[in-house]
């Protein structure tokens, strides 16, 4: 019968492999340790490649996001009503008008009232005109009439529910 020899084959930056084959001659294992030791880095190429294509999406992502809100995120950083990259997408996403959102905001921060960008999306959601709203505030605050976000939030849904039942 045919015996079986068991011959070792080193994987590029892995294992060794073991294996049961017919008897080689010295010069078929010679042929054989040649190919296991001469790395093409086939493998170690692809990786590199792969990783360097993640590398590339991601930061090409980045780039464009820092286009398109670059420029009103500095804005509002720079008055001191600071909003996230995070927000401004998810206003893009909500189809909300970001640069009215993030104006208003700056607007209210600077005249003293703490408004989220998400208490503004929320009142625009709803349909109202947070325009009208930072105006009624900065008036109120003018006359020195104590009232809050939501109070003018309400009277302007209210004003819009009026509004509709005359039309």
């Amino acid at each position: 019968g045919s015996r079986l020899a068991s011959i070792d084959f080193p994987v590029p930056g892995g294992p060794i492999i073991s294996t049961l084959c017919p008897p080689l001659t010295q010069q078929q294992l010679k042929r054989l340790e040649n190919r296991a030791q001469r790395d093409d880095g086939w493998f170690a190429m692809t990786l590199q490649l792969i990783v360097f294509g993640i590398f590339s999406l991601i930061m090409f992502t980045l780039m464009i996001v820092v286009m398109i809100f670059g420029a009103t995120w500095l804005r509002a950083w720079m008055s001191g009503a600071r909003v996230t990259f995070m927000e401004l997408i998810a206003l893009k996403l909500r189809a909300i008008p970001v640069r009215t959102m993030v104006d208003t905001r700056i607007i209210l921060v600077k005249s003293g009232f703490n408004v989220s960008v998400d208490d503004l999306s929320t009142h625009h959601l709803a349909g109202g005109d947070v325009h009208m709203v930072m105006q009624g505030l900065l008036k109120a605050k003018e006359k020195n009439i104590d009232l809050s976000f939501d109070q003018a939030c309400a009277l302007d849904l209210q004003d819009k529910g009026i509004q509709k039942k005359r039309d």
